[in-house]
């Protein structure tokens, strides 16, 4: 009895594998079709951007209800997702940037807003926020290699 449930069980585990990450993105890209692709617009763009985090969605729903699409701020924030997604960041709403932004994602944002970081807006660019506190750290830490010595 213990024989074939131990049996059971490892054909239940080894007989099934689990599927490679790699190839489930590479099947999502695939699947992002031409029709999937000749939706995205700027006005498309630039809402899917707000949505993420990457433009401010005061200015995404005013490109959505007609406003005009300020290009410089709209190829930083094309340049920023481009950035996050590990792709050239070339600042143009290209077919790779396009295929990206069709994939499946969950609803959650990206990117920290400008009001969750305080008033400077960027320190999310910056690689130590707090460079102060590293050196105060390294100065602690000082001391107490030389108290073990």
């Amino acid at each position: 009895m213990k024989l074939t449930i131990l049996l059971s069980l490892f054909v239940t585990i080894w007989g099934f594998p689990a599927p490679d990450p790699d190839e489930a993105q590479i099947r999502n890209v695939r699947s992002a079709d031409l029709g999937d692709l000749l939706k995205w617009n700027p006005v498309t763009a630039s809402e899917y951007l707000g949505k993420f985090g990457y433009m401010s969605q005061k200015r995404a729903a005013s490109t959505k209800l007609g406003g005009l699409i300020d290009k410089k701020s709209f190829s930083k924030s094309i340049r920023h997702f481009q950035r996050m997604a590990g792709l050239s960041p070339s600042g143009e709403l290209n077919r790779e940037t396009m295929r990206m932004m069709s994939m499946d994602r969950c609803g959650v944002e990206d990117t920290l807003g400008a009001f969750m970081m305080g008033s400077n807006g960027n320190k999310a660019n910056s690689k130590f926020v707090n460079k102060n506190k590293r050196r105060r750290l390294n100065k602690k830490r000082k001391a107490q290699r030389r108290r073990r010595k």
